[in-house]
């Protein structure tokens, strides 16, 4: 118990005093996060709030993202506005930053099979009704658009609360039939 609250406090105190600052990549202007001792750079974020679930998508070009999946050490997913819903990939764990680095959603694993409750639990450090946002069934019969040129990142199949990212047409974290404010940060040292 007292880990997980230190956990906790680190996160909160992470939190307050993490700041955002714009870069230029490529052509395009990335936000930056400094958070938790590594600089992350946002991939992706609900750019169109009044498209409702369609209005998500990627803040990079795909060949960015692979570029920068090289050189990241974590991922972290958060609801813009509430810093403290949010994911972080666990220290150690590479799959989903490899899985990105091949052009490839972080839906599934290297082998190809589905993120179960306890890959799951294995993967992601955060609150644990978000890490059931994070399991997946099925995922190998959406083999149409995955990849991250098809604009997939993420789609939980068959978790209807599940984190679903397909720019221009999902951008849910918690119902398939409601919008969510997520972004996807990319971490590496600075």
């Amino acid at each position: 118990m007292r880990s997980s609250q230190a956990g906790l406090h680190r996160q909160e105190e992470a939190v307050r005093t993490a700041s955002i600052e714009h870069a230029t990549t490529g052509n395009r202007l990335a936000e930056r996060l400094e958070w938790n001792g590594l600089r992350y750079t946002r991939i992706w974020s609900q750019h169109a709030p009044t498209r409702g679930r369609a209005g998500g998508g990627f803040d990079m070009p795909a060949e960015a993202i692979m570029r920068l999946a090289r050189s990241a050490t974590s991922i972290h997913i958060r609801l813009r506005g509430h810093p403290a819903e949010s994911l972080t990939l666990k220290p150690g764990v590479v799959w989903p930053l490899q899985q990105l680095q091949r052009g490839l959603p972080f839906d599934q694993t290297l082998h190809g099979v589905d993120v179960t409750p306890p890959i799951a639990r294995v993967t992601w450090h955060g609150p644990s009704h978000l890490v059931e946002r994070m399991w997946n069934k099925g995922i190998a019969q959406h083999k149409k658009g995955a990849t991250l040129h098809d604009v997939r990142l993420y789609l939980a199949a068959g978790n209807p609360g599940g984190l679903h990212l397909v720019a221009g047409h999902h951008c849910e974290f918690g119902s398939a039939d409601e919008a969510a404010p997520v972004e996807v940060w990319l971490g590496e040292a600075p």
